[in-house]
């Protein structure tokens, strides 16, 4: 008897020839019902409609996710994506009323690359700080430093009215 698989790998729902005996979880009736279970929403029901390169013209549905339905386009017949329906029905009984959003979850790749990202710019803004602090003094410092001090200047007046 003819059943559906979900393989991980590829991300879809493959047909196989199951014996009765000895199965698991991931062997389903139709199509459908192995798409609704193991495929994630979001790739079926978000992703923008792909005609991909090749020349073939064949009619087919994806989810608008700003008009909340499906509206047809032409496949040329490869390199498309999951939001990709025969029909009309198939498309609205996949997509719509399920949940949608975050259409695109954060991964914690991105979380922990925008942190380090944060913590880069507050080091680099707190060494500026620190860099501009230390140069502000050296300025001040040499601005007050007299070039020689007031004691030399009485000390040569002073030899000076001696030597008259």
């Amino acid at each position: 008897m003819h059943r559906w698989w979900y393989n991980a790998t590829g991300g879809s729902c493959q047909q196989f020839v199951y014996g009765g005996c000895g199965g698991n979880n991931n062997n389903y009736l139709t199509k459908e019902e192995c798409l609704e279970k193991c495929a994630d929403v979001t790739e079926y029901c978000t992703a923008k409609a792909v005609t991909g390169p090749c020349r073939a013209s064949f009619p087919r549905w994806y989810f608008d996710t700003e008009k909340n339905s499906c509206d047809n386009f032409i496949y040329g017949g490869c390199w498309g994506n999951k939001n990709n329906y025969l029909s009309k029905e198939a498309c609205m009984s996949r997509c719509v009323g399920k949940q949608l959003y975050p259409v695109l979850p954060l991964s914690t790749k991105v979380v922990v690359l925008a942190g380090l990202f944060v913590m880069v710019l507050i080091l680099l803004l707190g060494a500026s700080v620190v860099c501009l602090i230390r140069v502000a003094r050296r300025n001040q410092e040499r601005t007050l430093r007299t070039v020689w001090s007031s004691g030399d200047d009485k000390e040569h007046l002073v030899k000076n009215t001696y030597v008259l």
